[in-house]
Order: C-alpha cells, then sequence, then structure tokens
C-alpha cells in the first residue's frame, strides 16, 4: 500500500518548474565534475592543463589541429612546462 508518485510530497517537490538544461545547480555539478577530474590527474598532467588553459586551448583542439601547426603548439607547451618547473617554489 505504498503511496503513488503523484501522492508523495517529496516527488512533487523534486519536481520543479525547472528542467534538468535550467536547473542553477547543474553547473555546480559540472564543474565539480570538473575539478574532481583535474585533481585525478598526474602532476604532469595538472601542470599541462593548466598551460593549456592559459594558452586557450583545450586537448580537443589540440587532436584537431594539423600536425604541423600541433607539433608547434607542443613546443610552446614544453617550454611553458619547463619555466614553471624553473620557477616553481619547489627548487
Amino acid at each position: 500500500m505504498g503511496m503513488s508518485k503523484k501522492d508523495n510530497k517529496y516527488f512533487k517537490i523534486t519536481t520543479s518548474k525547472f528542467s534538468r538544461r535550467d536547473n542553477p545547480y547543474r553547473e555546480a555539478k559540472t564543474t565539480c565534475d570538473k575539478f574532481i577530474s583535474f585533481l585525478s590527474l598526474s602532476p604532469e598532467g595538472r601542470m599541462r592543463a593548466i598551460v593549456l588553459d592559459e594558452i586557450g586551448l583545450s586537448e580537443e583542439d589540440l587532436s584537431e589541429m594539423p600536425n604541423n601547426k600541433r607539433i608547434k603548439v607542443e613546443t610552446i607547451i614544453t617550454n611553458k612546462t619547463e619555466e614553471k618547473l624553473n620557477s616553481s617554489v619547489y627548487k
């Protein structure tokens, strides 16, 4: 003798006028998911992600580039990573 979903007051609370797309909390979850995936990267992967963010690119952007341009960008990433490591407080 359970309550139907229509009679359940909690169901009415969770179904609001917002669709999942318009939910203001959806962005926070996405940001949280991005942060957790960032933390799961190796230290080298984190450094690469930081450098890519600084130059305004993503791994997807790199994969779509022609090889000659990608090699140039990879060189920039390597140089910026070395600069960061050389100026590190962990020396």
